[in-house]
C-alpha cells in the first residue's frame, strides 16, 4: 500500500510551487458532492421544504398541485437556476474550472515566508526603517533580526532543567542603573540588542527582574502603581479602531474603575494640539495625530512618570521633532519624569539627560 500513500502525497508542480494530490482530490470530491446535491434539488419538483441559498426576498408560499412553491421577488432565482443547470449539465468542465481556479489562487502562496515582524516592515523614510536599513547595509542581512532561543526538551529526561540552564546563561540586563528625573526627558539610547526596551519594560513593572529593584518615589512598582502613576506611550500608539478619539482616553478611566472624565479628556486633547477632534475616527487621523492621541491617553491618569518606547519610529523627521518637543514641554510644565527610548540621537538636546546602554551587555531590545 506504500504506492497509494505515495500517490496521495504526490505534488503537482504549479508555477514553481506545488499542490498535493490529496488536497486536489479532496476538493474535487467535495465539489462533485455539491453538484450532485444541486442536481437532486432541480430534479425533484415535489421537494416540500426548499432552502433558498440565494434570494433577495420571499414574497409568499403558494400551494400548487399539493406541493409548496416559494415565489421570489426579482431575478435572483432565475440566475441561481441558470447556474445549477450549467453546473449539472457539464459537471466535468465545472470541476476542471474550479480546480484550475483554486490552483491560480494558490500560486501567490509559494512566495510567502514565515518570519517575525521587525523594523524592516516600517514605512520608508521613518527613523526605524532608516536604522534597520543602515544596520543591514553595514553588517549584513540578519544582524538586526530578533533573537530566538531554542532548546531540545524532547530528547531529554529533564526538560525543566534544560530551560533553567538557558535562563542561567541568558541575561537580559546586567548592572543597569537607570534614573529619570522630573521635569525633563531622559533618553535611553544604545545599539540594537542592547536592552533598551527591556529596561523600559522593567521600569514599567511589565517584567520582574531576577535581582535589583524598580522604584517610583521609593515605592516598588506594582500593577496598581503602574495604573495610577505611570503612563505608557508605544511605537504604534496601539489605539482601538472602533473608538473615536475621545473614547480612546475615556476607556482608561473604565480600566482604573473611575467615572469617565469627559472634561479631562477634552482638556488633554487640546493640550496635545487636537482640540475639537474628539469625535473623529482613528482611521481619519495621520500618524503624528495618532501619537498625540497616545500621549493624551497616557496623561489621563495624571502620571508622575511617562515611558515612551520609540514613539517616533514610524514618523518622518518633522513629525518626530514635533512629538519630542511636545513631550519635552509636558515634562517641564507638569514636572513629569519621562523615559524615552530611541535610535534617533538627532532628537536629543543639551538640556536632556541621556542614559547609554552598554554596547557589550548581552541583552536584546
Amino acid at each position: 500500500m506504500d504506492w497509494l500513500v505515495d500517490a496521495f502525497n504526490w505534488t503537482i508542480p504549479v508555477a514553481g510551487g506545488g499542490l498535493l494530490m490529496r488536497e486536489v482530490l479532496g476538493n474535487v470530491f467535495g465539489l462533485a458532492s455539491a453538484l450532485g446535491g444541486m442536481a437532486r434539488k432541480v430534479a425533484d419538483p415535489v421537494h416540500r421544504r426548499v432552502q433558498i441559498l440565494v434570494q433577495r426576498r420571499v414574497v409568499g408560499v403558494q400551494r400548487d398541485a399539493g406541493h409548496d412553491r416559494v415565489v421570489l421577488l426579482g431575478q435572483s432565482h432565475r440566475l441561481g437556476r441558470a447556474w445549477v443547470r450549467i453546473a449539472t449539465k457539464v459537471p466535468v468542465l465545472t470541476i476542471i474550472v474550479v480546480v484550475l481556479g483554486i490552483g491560480a489562487l494558490a500560486i501567490p502562496a509559494r512566495d510567502l515566508e514565515l518570519a517575525l515582524p521587525d523594523q524592516g516592515t516600517e514605512e520608508e523614510g521613518t527613523s526605524a526603517r532608516d536604522t534597520y536599513d543602515l544596520i543591514t547595509e553595514e553588517f549584513g542581512p540578519g544582524y538586526n533580526g530578533p533573537l530566538l532561543v531554542t532548546a531540545d526538551i524532547i530528547n531529554t529526561d529533564d526538560p525543566l532543567a534544560v530551560v533553567e540552564d538557558l535562563e542561567d546563561r541568558i541575561t537580559a540586563l546586567d548592572g543597569a542603573n537607570f534614573e529619570a528625573r522630573p521635569g525633563q526627558l531622559t533618553f535611553i539610547v544604545g545599539e540594537s540588542g542592547s536592552g533598551k526596551s527591556t529596561l523600559l519594560s522593567a521600569a514599567a513593572g511589565l517584567i520582574t527582574p531576577d535581582s535589583g529593584s524598580v522604584l517610583l518615589d521609593d515605592t516598588e512598582v506594582t500593577d496598581r502603581v503602574r495604573l495610577d502613576k505611570i503612563g505608557m506611550i508605544f511605537q504604534q500608539a496601539n489605539l482601538i479602531a472602533a473608538l473615536n478619539v475621545r473614547d480612546q482616553l475615556l476607556v482608561t478611566d473604565h480600566i482604573r474603575g473611575v467615572k469617565p472624565r469627559r472634561d479631562r479628556a477634552e482638556e488633554l486633547l487640546a493640550t496635545v494640539g487636537l482640540e475639537g477632534l474628539g469625535d473623529r475616527r482613528i482611521g481619519e487621523m495621520s500618524g503624528g495625530q495618532r501619537q498625540r492621541v497616545g500621549i493624551a491617553r497616557a496623561l489621563m491618569g495624571e502620571p508622575e512618570l511617562l515611558l515612551a518606547d520609540e514613539p517616533t519610529a514610524s514618523l518622518d523627521a518633522d513629525r518626530s521633532q514635533e512629538i519630542v518637543a511636545l513631550l519635552r514641554e509636558l515634562a517641564t510644565e507638569r514636572d513629569i519624569a519621562c523615559g524615552f527610548v530611541t535610535h534617533d540621537r538627532s532628537l536629543i538636546e543639551s538640556s536632556d539627560e541621556v542614559f547609554e546602554m552598554g554596547v557589550s551587555a548581552p541583552a536584546y531590545a
